[in-house]
């Protein structure tokens, strides 16, 4: 009821105005809501599981489901993206496919989230997959569940309630599910027992679920190249199509809600079925689920719209990425129209990008219940002057034999006149980007990357550069958005789940990290920066032994016996800033010194101080004033001695700490091998 008391309160505030006067309108107006456009917008920190299934190890083939774990990405992008969610890439955990079994999603949800949640923040957990009822009480179904042991392998709704209720500290927490789908897993079981599980959960947070008593929740391949119908236009509300009272790019509980309920009963229905999401539970109507700052800006001298247009989307070539407001909603060819319902009133633009053509771009205005088709035509390949492919082929002749510093900022310039002569070629802004990376100008190398990725969106090379160098300067929450983008277009770019592995070492979320190495390897098995990274992650998770098998595969793949400056920036880019146990390395320093500092430290966590001692000192050999390096050996060295009690590993010990503090007196471990260094000494007048 609360909800309601401000409109109450206006009412009764607007009557005592009429009777004032002596005359009573049978009509009531409200003033518009009125939006402190230049004030501050804060956004709780956000923590987010996320889990989707759409092929089950365990069920037959007409309780498969299609689009859930696509549907689950796409809602990934969306709680991440600077123009959505906002929440960090390291702060959500992420469960698609095979490894959304019920073990890890325990783990995820009753251990991961009630450690790290906080009461200002918020915390999100979407699930797409199958839901079911057994025995009285409802379930959501892994990717492990199984008919033979139905309750212990289905995920219990009320255990999930009651740890969102009581054991997540967040004041904002949100539910979404969408787990009532037509191909049911369990004989006579129906919607409506599904969807009354969902009414039976706490009411202490907010949750959305697909549809309501006996409906089911629809997919539909020609919705964005295919989409379960409820996430689908939870991400076009999410995205900003939401915000509309007001209109102040603020997506709240509120307008999500309305929105989704409306956006999907109106597209089911018109398709000759029913679906109605329903929402339950005590949430104030302004909990803000999403921030959209750059909308924000452009409606601030807009009134507020409504909304319910639906834009079709014809081309004259396949292939075509389409773009509304600056969103990517899918791909469209000339064989087939893709249909983008529920945007709101009022102008939208409308891009089609084609790599090596001009953008075709039309704006349009959107009425509510009104259907507009817009022919995107992709005519134009780019075609480059003269003068400006003189410039690009100078550069390039030059970078491809780069022999010096002087030579690569030689190649770079070139670029840059090519790039002035014509804004938009696109090649140059990627060999600028390129040749700056080798040069370690991180941050030109940002703005040309940068500039290639806008020339070219619907490109993944670049893009995956441009995730790499941002890795590379310490934004690895972009570089994840920039690489989950280029894995939305391109699942089986074994060279972007590469680059993912660094990323997610960067933001120190090893699990991830790992499994992006592994997926990158069952992609491409010889990829040696792939087990490089894969080590790095096992051995911050003390799986020394994996590691070390990663270390050395590693190895075995990149003897890396060509010169530094001979080596293609490709395979330099990624190789550089990746969070170590050190700290961090520069982007030209040679990987074989980063594999052997991982097999002395993994060697040292399995006890095998010999191997450590000889990993370590081939680590030197490569970088010989590596503070770190010296300080790792030291410890070794003083491990050892309190294995042998051997005087010499103790002034080894001491060499080497000593070193480490001349070398980098305020490295990352300085403090402690200040301690380590006074304890050793002392040591010496006792140890004979």
């Amino acid at each position: 009821m609360s909800r309601f008391l401000p409109i109450l309160l206006l009412l009764v505030t607007a009557l005592g105005a009429q009777r004032r006067d002596g005359i009573v309108k049978r009509d009531l107006i409200l003033a518009p809501n009125e939006v402190d456009y230049q004030s501050s917008v804060r956004v709780p920190r956000g923590y987010a599981v996320i889990v989707g299934v759409s092929r089950y190890a365990n069920l037959p083939a007409e309780a498969q489901l299609r689009f859930s774990e696509s549907d689950a990405r796409n809602v990934y992008q969306t709680v991440i993206s600077r123009e959505g969610g906002q929440i960090e890439p390291e702060n959500v955990k992420t469960l698609f496919g095979a490894d959304a079994t019920k073990a890890n999603i325990t783990k995820a949800i009753e251990e991961w989230l009630p450690s790290v949640a906080q009461e200002d923040d918020r915390v999100i957990v979407f699930f797409a997959g199958h839901g079911f009822v057994y025995q009285g009480k409802g379930y959501l179904a892994p990717y492990d569940f199984s008919f033979e042991h139905t309750a212990d392998t289905g995920y219990d709704m009320a255990r999930l309630g009651d740890v969102l209720a009581n054991k997540v500290k967040a004041r904002n927490k949100i539910l979404l599910t969408d787990a009532c789908h037509s191909a049911k897993i369990l004989p006579g079981l129906s919607s409506k027992q599904i969807n009354d599980q969902f009414k039976m959960l706490p009411g202490n947070f907010f949750t959305l679920a697909s549809s309501r008593e006996a409906e089911s929740s629809y997919e539909d391949p020609d919705l964005a190249n295919g989409s379960g119908v409820f996430a689908y236009f939870l991400v076009q509300g999410w995205k900003g199509q939401a915000d509309v009272d007001p209109e102040d790019g603020i997506v709240t509980a509120d307008e999500l809600v309305q929105y989704v309920r409306s956006q999907v009963r109106q597209y089911v229905k018109a398709r000759g079925n029913s679906q109605n999401p329903q929402e339950s539970g005590n949430f104030p109507a302004d909990m803000t689920l999403g921030f959209l700052p750059q909308r924000r800006e452009k409606v601030k001298n807009n009134a507020a719209p409504a909304k319910d247009g639906t834009i079709i989307v014809t081309t004259n070539l396949e292939d075509v990425e389409v773009y509304v407001d600056g969103n990517r909603i899918g791909k469209v060819g000339a064989s087939k129209k893709l249909v983008i319902p529920g945007l709101s009133n009022g102008e939208h633009e409308v891009r089609g990008e084609r790599q090596g053509y001009d953008p075709a771009l039309r704006m349009v205005t959107v009425r509510p219940g009104q259907e507009i088709t817009v022919d995107l035509r992709i005519q134009f390949q780019r075609r480059i002057g003269e003068a400006a492919k003189q410039e690009f082929q100078k550069g390039q002749a030059i970078y491809a034999r780069r022999k010096s510093s002087a030579e690569l900022q030689s190649a770079a310039e070139d670029f840059k006149k090519a790039l002035k002569l014509e804004p938009k070629y696109s090649e140059a802004a990627e060999y600028l980007c390129l040749t700056e990376q080798v040069l370690g100008h991180t941050m030109e190398a940002v703005k040309a990357c940068k500039k290639a990725v806008e020339l070219t969106p619907d490109g993944t090379e670049f893009r995956t550069y441009y995730a790499s160098v941002l890795t590379e300067m310490g934004d690895s929450s972009e570089a994840i958005r920039q690489l989950t983008s280029v894995l939305e277009r391109d699942p089986k770019r074994a060279e972007a789940y590469v680059m993912l592995g660094d990323a997610y070492l960067f933001a120190q979320d090893f699990q991830k990290s790992e499994a992006a190495a592994t997926k990158a390897l069952e992609l491409n098995p010889k990829d040696a920066r792939a087990y490089l990274f894969r080590g790095d992650a096992r051995r911050f998770q003390e799986r020394y032994p994996e590691a070390m098998g990663d270390y050395l595969s590693y190895l075995r793949i990149n003897d890396f016996r060509a010169p530094v400056n001979e080596v293609l920036g490709y395979y330099l880019i990624g190789s550089g800033l990746s969070k170590r146990n050190v700290g961090q390395k520069k982007v030209h320093e040679i990987q074989q010194w980063s594999a052997w500092f991982g097999v002395c430290d993994a060697a040292r966590g399995m006890d095998e101080y010999a191997k450590a001692i000889s990993a370590c000192d081939r680590a030197l050999k490569l970088d010989a004033k590596d503070a770190g390096t010296y300080y790792l050996l030291g410890k070794t060295y003083t491990e050892w001695f309190d294995q042998k009690n051997t005087r010499q590993n103790l002034l080894k010990a001491e060499e080497n700490i000593a070193m480490a503090l001349r070398l980098n007196p305020d490295f990352e471990f300085a403090k402690e091998a200040k301690r380590q260094l006074v304890a050793i000494r002392e040591l010496k007048g006792v140890v004979k």
